[in-house]
C-alpha cells in the first residue's frame, strides 16, 4: 500500500526545493519504503509535480517504485490489483513487453494502449490513482468502485492539489472553513459523509469515479457503477446452489488476495466472517499467521471462540490484550486528519501496529455484514417490504389508512407511501446523536436533517427507491461501509505501515451477491444465513451458535475511569472555537454517563472534535 500526492500550481511552487516532500509528507506511514517525485512544465505559466510513497508488496525490486514513467503517461498508484495477471497476459498477446512483475506497470501499459476510462474499469481491486499524460498535458485521479482508498483534492482558480491524506493541504497557503453540515452528520454517525469532507474547500473523489483536469478545468466522470449488474467470467460451469456459488467466489477471492511477495496473515475475531477467512486461507498457507485482540472485559473478549478456530486449522496464533493506556490518543485521532469516532479505530490500530512487527500484509473479513445481511436493519427492511406488498391491494385506500388514528394502521399507510422515508429512517445507526439531540448540541440555527442525507444516498445508489430492501442494502454499502468501516481500516492499518486485504469486498463476490434477491440472500429471513450454512462446513459449532458482536472497547467504563480526566482537559477546559457547541448541553450529558447513563459513543464523537481541533489549531 502507498501514499499519492500532487500539486498544480501557476506560482512554481513545484520547482522550489523540498516543497512536493513537505506537502505529501503525511504519506510517510501509509508507504515507508520508498519516495519518489517526477516535475514537469504543462505551460509557461503551470507546473506539476507528483509524489509517492511506497510499500512495498508485490515486485519488492527498486524498478518497480513510482512516478513510474511510459512513453505517454507518469503513473502513481496507491492499492493492489487482483487479476493483474489476467491484464498482463492481455498485453503480451499484444506484443507488449514488461520490464516488472508489478500491478502498477500493467496499469501504466493499459494507459498507454486504452482510454482511461477504460483502463480504470479493467481493474480489479483498491486503488487512487494519479495518471499524468505528458502529451496532452492532463493529469487524471481514479478511486476504486467501492472506495477503499483515500482520494483528497482542493482546487482554485491558481492551484490544483491532490493527497491521500487531507493534512496534506495545510501545508498551503489557504485558509478553509469548517463544513458544519457535514460536522453534524459526524455528530450523529461518528463519521464524514463522503465526498465532502471537514473542510467545504476539500473533497473526495467518489467512489467508481475520475477526474480530469486539464488547462484549469475540471471534469468528473463515472467509469464505473458498483450497482450496475457487470459479467462474471468465473462462474462459467458453476453450480447453481447460492451457497455453493458463494463458496467457489469466496475462495477464489482469498486465493487471489494472498499474491504478494512477501507473506500474509489474517486477522481472527472470533465471528463468523474473519474465521470462514481464516479457513479458506489455510488451504492454500498451512503455516498461516493470525491475530486477534482481547480485553479484560469478558463480555467483549472474543479470544476464546478465535482460538478454537486457530487450533482447527493449526495457524500461528499471536493474541493481543487491549488497554487504554496503550494508545496515544492524540496521535491516533491525527493520523486519521478528519474527526473521525468509530472507537473501533483503537483496537484496529493496536491490532495493526502489531502485526506490522511482523509482516505486512493481512487478511480481514471486512464486509460481510453489508454483503449477506448481518445486521437488524436487513431484517427490518425485508419485514417492510413484506407489509407493503401484501397492503398493495388496499393502496388506493392509503390516504385513509393514514388518517385513521391506530398507530399501527397509520403506520401501513406510510410504508406504502412513503418507502424511501423508511429506507433513510432505518439506514440511521443511533450511535452518536439524534436529530433532536443534534439541535441541542448546536447552537446555530442552520437547518439540517440527518434523514435527508440518507434519502439522497439512496436515491443515488438505487435504481428502484420503492424497494425498501434494495435501499438499505445499496444505501448501507454508501453510508456504514464506505464513511465508516473503510475509513477505520484504511487510515488505522496504514498509521502502522499494513496492509489489510478484505475478500469480501472482491468484485466478482459483489457482482453475483448483489443479484440475488432477498429470498435468497436471506434464506428463510436468517440473518447471514449463506455465511452461516458456509460455516457448519468451515468452522465449529461453538462459533455458529455464539452471539453477534463487534471489534467493541469498554468506552463506557474507559469514561468512568481512565479517560476521565483526558475527556475534562480537552473538552470543559480547552473548549474550542472552531464551531459554536453548547456547552452546558454537553457538561449533562457528561453528568448522565457519569450517574450510570451508557454515553460512551456520544462522549466518544466529543473529545475526538476536541483533541482534532487542539491539533489543527497547531497546525
Amino acid at each position: 500500500m502507498c501514499g499519492i500526492a500532487g500539486i498544480i500550481d501557476r506560482n512554481n511552487v513545484v520547482q522550489s526545493p523540498n516543497y512536493l516532500k513537505k506537502f505529501s509528507d503525511y504519506n510517510k506511514f501509509r508507504g515507508p519504503d520508498a519516495y519518489g517525485e517526477h516535475k514537469d512544465y504543462i505551460d509557461e505559466d503551470h507546473t506539476i509535480g507528483l509524489t509517492h510513497h511506497r510499500l512495498s508488496i508485490v515486485d519488492l525490486n527498486s524498478e518497480a517504485n513510482q512516478p513510474m514513467l511510459g512513453n505517454s503517461w507518469v503513473l502513481t498508484f496507491n492499492g493492489e490489483i487482483y487479476n493483474f495477471k489476467e491484464l498482463r497476459a492481455e498485453l503480451e498477446d499484444q506484443n507488449i513487453s514488461l520490464k516488472t512483475n508489478s500491478d502498477t506497470e500493467v496499469i501504466l501499459q493499459l494507459l498507454e494502449t486504452h482510454s482511461p476510462k477504460v483502463t480504470f474499469a479493467k481493474l480489479d481491486g483498491m486503488f487512487a490513482i494519479a495518471a499524468y499524460n505528458k502529451n496532452d498535458k492532463t493529469l487524471f485521479l481514479a478511486r476504486d468502485r467501492w472506495g477503499k482508498k483515500p482520494l483528497y483534492y482542493h482546487s482554485n482558480e491558481h492551484h490544483f492539489s491532490y493527497s491521500s491524506d487531507i493534512r496534506s493541504f495545510s501545508k498551503l497557503e489557504q485558509q478553509f472553513s469548517i463544513n458544519t453540515s457535514g460536522l453534524k452528520f459526524y455528530f450523529t454517525e461518528l463519521s464524514l459523509p463522503q465526498p465532502q469532507t471537514v473542510f467545504n474547500e476539500i473533497s473526495q473523489v467518489k467512489p467508481g469515479n475520475a477526474i480530469k483536469i486539464k488547462d484549469g478545468e475540471i471534469e468528473e466522470f463515472e467509469f464505473i457503477d458498483l450497482f450496475e449488474k457487470q459479467t462474471i467470467p468465473s462462474l462459467d460451469g458453476k453450480s447453481k446452489n447460492v451457497v455453493q456459488t458463494t463458496k467457489q467466489l469466496l475462495l477464489s477471492a482469498v486465493e487471489k488476495r494472498q499474491y504478494a511477495d512477501v507473506d500474509v496473515g489474517a486477522f481472527l475475531s472470533g465471528g463468523i466472517d474473519s474465521g470462514l477467512i481464516v479457513s479458506m486461507a489455510s488451504r492454500n498457507n498451512p503455516s498461516l499467521n493470525t491475530y486477534t485482540v482481547g480485553f479484560n472485559d469478558k463480555s467483549l473478549d472474543e479470544r476464546p471462540f478465535a482460538k478454537l478456530v486457530s487450533k482447527k486449522y493449526n495457524t500461528n496464533h499471536t493474541e493481543l490484550l487491549v488497554d487504554s493506556n496503550d494508545i496515544d490518543l492524540e496521535e491516533l485521532v491525527m493520523e486519521f486528519g478528519e474527526p473521525f469516532a468509530d472507537s473501533s479505530m483503537i483496537p484496529s490500530y493496536i491490532i495493526s501496529k502489531e502485526v506490522t512487527k511482523h509482516q505486512k500484509v493481512v487478511l480481514s473479513g471486512d464486509g460481510g455484514d453489508e454483503l449477506f445481511c448481518g445486521n437488524a436493519t436487513y431484517l427490518q427492511a425485508y419485514k417492510f417490504d413484506e407489509i407493503r406488498r401484501k397492503t398493495k391491494a388496499v393502496a388506493s385506500f392509503k390516504n385513509i389508512l393514514s388518517a385513521l388514528p391506530v398507530e399501527k394502521i397509520k403506520a401501513l399507510g406510510e410504508i406504502q407511501k412513503s418507502p424511501l422515508y423508511f429506507s433513510g429512517r432505518e439506514l440511521y445507526r443511533s450511535m452518536g446523536f439524534s436529530q433532536v439531540e443534534l439541535e441541542k448540541l448546536f447552537t446555530d440555527k442552520n437547518e439540517f436533517q440527518v434523514q435527508k442525507v440518507f434519502e439522497e444516498v439512496i436515491e443515488n445508489a438505487s435504481k428502484n427507491t420503492n424497494n425498501i430492501f434494495e435501499g438499505i442494502f445499496n444505501g448501507s454499502i454508501r453510508t456504514r461501509l464506505l464513511n465508516d468501516y473503510l475509513v477505520k481500516i484504511d487510515r488505522a492499518s496504514m498509521f502502522a505501515s499494513l496492509e489489510i486485504r478484505s475478500p469480501f469486498l472482491d468484485d466478482n463476490l459483489f457482482n453475483y451477491i448483489k443479484e440475488l434477491d432477498k429470498k435468497e440472500l436471506m434464506p428463510n429471513k436468517i440473518l447471514k444465513g449463506i455465511l452461516k450454512e458456509l460455516a457448519v462446513e468451515f468452522l465449529p459449532s461453538e462459533i455458529l451458535n455464539k452471539p453477534k458482536s463487534g471489534f467493541a472497547i469498554p468506552l463506557d467504563n474507559w469514561f468512568r475511569g481512565k479517560w476521565k480526566e483526558k475527556f475534562v482537559h480537552y473538552v470543559f477546559d480547552k473548549k474550542q472555537n472552531l464551531v459554536e457547541l453548547n456547552y452546558n448541553y454537553i457538561e449533562s450529558v457528561w453528568e448522565d454517563h457519569n450517574k450510570g447513563q451508557n454515553y460512551g459513543h456520544k462522549l466518544y464523537a466529543i473529545l475526538v472534535f476536541h483533541i482534532w481541533v487542539d491539533q489543527f489549531n497547531k497546525e
